[in-house]
């Protein structure tokens, strides 16, 4: 099979999410001997299919990473995203192709659209690449793109600051805007996520954080079924943070963590707790809870484990 053939049975495997242990094992002997007459497309196409189905363990890291650099200039904005997203999700953090992704995305970004900007905004955050240009870039073309955005690039765009702790005042004046006017249409995760990059920044925009609380509060009354620990936490994190002490919003937050408590790791707990605390709201079954949990789990905890609360 030729370099486009291995590429694509792959990734045709993977968006269906067949995740074929001997086809990938084969596809990656192949494409490792024959990687360098891979195009740039292949190169992401091959990272972005091996990342869906999770095969980390598969021989192909180090050709991946040799071949890329030299490449780095061929990769469209999508090229680019794909792969970050695959680096994070398979744990690669090659410092050299890295970088090259990390300048190829600077260089390509005029001709980025709000999906590929947003996706390599927040992989480049997972990834902690902190390069100035990168920031510099991000900040300055996803300006104008802003009101073209969906909710969910908005939240990811935002949060490529708050990870680094980079403060681009412009840019996140300019999301909270948008964000405040447009704040119904966000799903409960996204409504998360931009609400902790603002937070974890300190960054009071006032119309975005006045708005915050209804959707929040009645999207966390139609999801409390299926809600993720993380989000509660997050959200009640995000609030005590801008000392918004939200009754109604916390009471549900609390209800609903509770009902998800043996599935909430330590650190949500932790943070679920703090919440709680700052804003001076005594929740006793909440707290009795969480410390039911927390003794269950006291014996694994990690460096900084249970009192980690920030």
């Amino acid at each position: 099979m030729s370099a486009s053939d291995l590429a694509r049975t792959a990734w045709a495997f993977a968006a269906v999410a067949v995740g074929h242990r001997q086809l990938l094992e084969a596809i990656s002997a192949a494409a490792a001997a024959t990687m360098p007459e891979f195009a740039a497309k292949d190169l992401a196409a091959l990272a972005w299919s091996i990342a869906r189905l999770l095969v980390s363990d598969i021989p192909l890291l180090a050709p991946f990473c040799c071949a890329v650099p030299s490449k780095a200039a061929e990769f469209k904005p999508s090229n680019v995203s794909n792969t970050l997203w695959a680096c994070a999700r398979l744990l690669w953090q090659d410092s050299p192709l890295l970088s090259a992704l990390s300048q190829r995305s600077v260089s390509s970004m005029a001709e980025s659209t709000p999906r590929a900007m947003a996706s390599t905004a927040k992989t480049a955050a997972i990834l902690d690449i902190a390069e100035e240009q990168l920031a510099g870039a991000t900040s300055r073309h996803a300006l104008p793109v802003l009101p073209h955005s969906q909710p969910q690039h908005l939240a990811d765009i935002a949060q490529r600051p708050a990870a680094t702790m980079h403060a681009e005042s412009s840019l996140l004046a300019a999301a909270g805007n948008e964000s405040s006017g447009r704040i119904w249409e966000f799903a409960l995760v996204d409504l998360a996520n931009v609400t902790w990059a603002f937070a974890r920044l300190q960054f009071s925009d006032g119309p975005l954080v006045a708005a915050l609380s209804p959707p929040a509060l009645d999207k966390l009354n139609a999801q409390v079924e299926e809600l993720q620990p993380i989000l509660l936490a997050k959200l009640a994190w995000s609030f005590a943070k801008f000392a918004v002490a939200d009754d109604p919003l916390l009471e549900l937050a609390a209800a609903a963590s509770m009902r998800h408590m043996e599935s909430s790791n330590q650190q949500n707990m932790a943070n679920t707790a703090w919440a709680f605390a700052v804003v001076a709201l005594k929740h006793i079954p909440l707290f009795g809870a969480i410390a039911k949990q927390a003794i269950c789990h006291a014996a694994d905890s990690i460096p900084q484990g249970l009192s980690n609360a920030v």
